[in-house]
């Protein structure tokens, strides 16, 4: 049986992004080249990859860079209030073990790649079309039936919620 190797070109996860293959080695392993938001490029290999959430060179990681970029607009490094909606959202659509993963992501419902992959894009989208989140209310879309995406978004309450259900047969 062949492995199938996983294909990191242009892959970003926290603060780097994989540029392109480097190096194949023996026995299938392979070595890539990062970029680091710092500006530093570095290697790494495919195993060390898939072990990591944040792809930040080791000078950032060890700094802890990475979390004050992460959360620069909250206070004392603590998380944004949008970051546990972000997360939730991001749960809901790509996470088969999740309680609402057959409403949502197995229904075809996504976040757009953009807000997937980067908290601070859905962030600044959130923030320039709907603002900030009023007491009482959480993400919903309006089109039920599309993805979590700009224009397809808006903050409202439980029962507004409950009236834009999808209709089930």
């Amino acid at each position: 049986m062949s492995c199938v190797r996983l294909d990191y070109t242009d892959m970003r996860r926290g603060h780097g992004t994989v540029m392109e293959v480097m190096e194949e080695r023996r026995w299938g392993a392979v070595v890539w080249q990062v970029w680091c938001d710092c500006g530093r490029i570095y290697e790494a290999d495919s195993q060390n990859l898939k072990k990591r959430n944040d792809f930040a060179c080791r000078p950032c990681i060890r700094a802890g860079q990475t979390h004050a970029i992460k959360h620069a607009l909250a206070r004392r490094g603590a998380v944004h209030p949008l970051y546990s909606t972000w997360e939730n959202m991001r749960r809901r659509c790509n996470d088969p073990a999740a309680t609402s993963f057959k409403y949502y992501g197995a229904r075809g419902i996504k976040a757009c790649k953009a807000w997937n992959e980067s908290f601070e894009t859905f962030l600044a989208d959130i923030l320039r079309s709907i603002g900030e989140r009023p007491e009482g209310k959480t993400l919903d879309r309006p089109d039920n039936d599309g993805n979590y995406e700009p224009g397809n978004v808006r903050w409202a309450t439980r029962t507004e919620q409950n009236i834009n259900k999808r209709k089930v047969d």
